[in-house]
């Protein structure tokens, strides 16, 4: 969605997106002001500046070395609150004013940027259509009974259908990074790519729009990029019908999305949903993939640990732990963190149950990802087996990585040899536990 950011009382939208090499700023009503300067790469927000404007109102934003060829949005922010959405898209430098004390969309003027010029007009044109589309809606439920109004109505509701049609025809063939840009703020704001009746993004006109014609590096560096990867995994885990899709349509994002940077985000955001929904067969089928298409030379965060679980999969023999020893027994590892709701309910479950467990043979040997000793010496206490472990690394430690894990509370049952009989997100998910 195009951002509404305020300074002061007024309304300032400013949507500047250009992989241009500076632009320089002129608002003397904000003299003296310090500032923060961003650019968005996935989920996250990379400082690029900060200063302050001098004595007139006057500055420059310029792009670091690093940033050669960065084509995307922008975030320049005032300390004391406001500022503006900018787009970098290749222009080399072009400059934005406002001689207002209140800034607007209509007092805003940038000179040297298609860009950023672009975004505001079509937007408005967008409102305006939708404006009069909602207010035809609105007149034939009042002339319900009026044949002869309702026809005026409805053709001019079709009138409004042709022109917002027409409008996203246009910008489809726009070859401006804000035209993708405008794309995607549809999308993230619900606006359907094709006029519907009651102007809703349906699930299927989204998931067109986002396996087909989304641009991904766009995403990658919109702002919204959070948004509209979470619209589409929702989709999947409110339709059960359509889950064991989610994968193969994941997998059709990644081969469209040519940056390896995104590649990577994106991969990482596909692991993290598996994750939430403990689709671990899923995420086992992406890590095929993802070590088949070989574009991630050195995995980090979650896409390591994933990497890791095609090492400790069923049959496969477990990892001797750095902490303690594995015992000669059938045995369940309990990966935990104490401060962790879902843990300590499926821990106080185990603990219940250990005492039937150990009859039947099974031994528990349980490692925190706590970070605090005082935490995890106070729940471990209650604990009624013996092999209790923390190493106060969290899950950046030496067990935690070599077996895979990516949240807790994860269960690896172990045979009395040590071979891995499955891997669970529940106790009573594990054979002979639950009876």
């Amino acid at each position: 969605m195009i951002r509404y950011i305020f300074i002061t009382t007024a309304l300032l939208t400013l949507n500047i997106q250009s992989p241009a090499q500076s632009v320089s700023l002129d608002f003397p009503h904000f003299a003296g002001q310090e500032y923060h300067f961003w650019a968005f790469r996935g989920e996250k927000r990379d400082t690029i500046a900060s200063g302050k404007l001098d004595e007139h109102g006057r500055g420059k934003l310029v792009l670091p070395d690093r940033m050669k060829g960065h084509r995307g949005m922008t975030q320049w922010m005032l300390v004391n609150g406001g500022g503006l959405d900018i787009i970098f898209a290749g222009e080399e430098s072009f400059s934005v004013s406002c001689p207002e004390a209140e800034p607007s969309e209509e007092s805003i003027t940038y000179t040297g940027s298609r860009e950023n010029v672009y975004l505001y007009p079509r937007f408005r044109r967008q409102q305006d259509i939708l404006g009069k589309a909602d207010a035809m809606r609105i007149a034939a439920e009042a002339y319900n009974d009026n044949p002869e109004l309702l026809s005026f109505f409805d053709t001019e509701l079709q009138k409004q259908a042709r022109a917002y049609n027409r409008l996203q025809e246009e910008t489809a063939v726009n070859g401006l990074y804000a035209a993708r840009f405008a794309q995607i703020a549809d999308i993230s704001r619900g606006l359907p790519p094709v006029f519907t009746a009651d102007q809703q993004l349906t699930d299927s006109l989204m998931k067109d729009f986002i396996l087909n014609k989304l641009d991904m590096e766009t995403l990658y560096t919109s702002g919204h990029w959070d948004n509209v990867l979470q619209q589409f995994t929702d989709r999947y885990t409110y339709d059960e019908k359509v889950q064991g899709q989610f994968i193969p349509d994941a997998i059709r994002l990644l081969n469209r999305t040519q940056s390896g940077e995104a590649y990577a985000a994106l991969a990482e955001n596909v692991i993290i949903a598996c994750e939430k929904q403990n689709w671990y067969d899923r995420e086992i089928e992406l890590a095929f993939f993802l070590l088949n298409d070989d574009r991630i030379k050195q995995p980090e965060g979650k896409t390591a640990a994933l990497y890791t679980l095609l090492k400790v999969r069923k049959g496969g023999k477990a990892p001797a732990l750095t902490q303690g020893t594995l015992p000669a027994t059938k045995t369940i590892l309990a990966f935990y963190d104490s401060g962790c709701g879902t843990c300590t309910g499926q821990m106080g479950r185990l603990a219940e149950m250990y005492p039937r467990l150990k009859a039947q043979g099974y031994e528990v040997v349980s490692l925190s990802s706590d970070s605090d000793k005082g935490a995890f010496d106070a729940y471990a206490e209650n604990l009624p087996w013996e092999s209790k472990y923390c190493d106060l690394e969290g899950y950046a430690g030496k067990d935690f990585r070599n077996y895979g894990i990516m949240g807790t509370p994860t269960f690896y049952l172990l045979d009395a040899e040590g071979i891995i009989q499955g891997r669970y997100a529940q106790v009573e998910d594990i054979p002979g536990a639950g009876e």
